[in-house]
């Protein structure tokens, strides 16, 4: 019976007696295979470990880069805003002096108006993205200014559905459009500038939408440093993902399409 069982293998010694002293069944495959499983913890344990190594470093790596491009971007934003605002502050600061010795109330008024503006542009100057919402308000602020200027030559609408209101753009984005409007809008005959501002979404795409009644471009039309900031703004912040429409059938309209624009997140259902 004992031919069949392998204890015969791992007897060690048999006494006079009849008894004997073993070791346990298969103890060499049993310290072979602990010393190679010891071996796959090891170095599972220390692959993991100089995986998780790598990663930590790849991701902080990721996030220094992800930084320096945002400070990148900020300061560059902050460079062409540079441009626009001494631009209008010039226009505006013409207008007031002309109005101070014509009409007190209204170079008080004006002036007042122009604060309003420059605060918002001041208390915004680290934000190079604010919501529609702050958007339409500034723009709101700066036709006051013209409307007071122009008085009665100048009507202005604004449409933004209180949905919309969260999405955000670049900072004062639209100005310099506007500004072009009644800078080119009021050449001519015109007996009233109407000038309709809108925000809407089309296939999560957000459309601004800047359209007047004044006189379309001309042909040899040369952006200003005002509308070259729009497209140098955009070029900054959504390289590929927009489009820029200018057209003067059916009616003048300066339209910017930003493609695939998510909602806010307060938004979300």
């Amino acid at each position: 019976m004992i031919d069949n069982i392998p204890i015969k293998h791992i007897i060690l010694e048999r006494f006079e007696d009849g008894s004997y002293t073993f070791t346990p069944g298969y103890l060499y495959e049993m310290i072979t295979t602990s010393i190679i499983w010891a071996l796959i913890v090891v170095n599972y344990k220390y692959i993991y470990f100089y995986l998780l190594h790598e990663w930590e470093e790849r991701q902080n790596r990721k996030f220094t880069q992800l930084q320096s491009q945002k400070r990148n971007i900020e300061t560059q934003f902050e460079a062409l805003q540079a441009k626009v605002n001494p631009h209008f502050l010039y226009n505006s600061l013409n207008s007031i002096a002309g109005l101070a010795t014509v009409d007190g109330e209204k170079t008080r008024q004006m002036s007042l108006a122009l604060s309003r503006f420059f605060r918002y542009s001041m208390n915004r100057e680290q934000e190079v993205m604010t919501t529609l919402k702050e958007e339409a308000e500034m723009i709101r602020t700066y036709l006051e200014i013209e409307e007071i200027r122009f008085g009665k030559l100048l009507s202005y609408s604004i449409e933004l559905p209180s949905e919309f209101e969260s999405y955000k753009i670049p900072r004062m984005l639209l100005q310099p459009i506007v500004e072009n409007c009644i800078k080119h809008g009021m050449k001519g005959n015109i007996t009233e500038l109407a000038i309709h501002i809108s925000f809407s979404i089309s296939d999560n795409n957000l459309i601004l939408s800047v359209k007047d009644n004044g006189m379309t471009f001309p042909k040899d039309f040369i952006p200003g440093y005002g509308i070259q900031s729009v497209y140098e703004k955009l070029n900054l912040l959504y390289p590929h993902n927009y489009k820029v429409e200018i057209n003067t059938e059916p009616e003048k309209d300066f339209r910017i399409c930003l493609y695939q624009t998510k909602a806010p997140d307060e938004k979300r259902g």
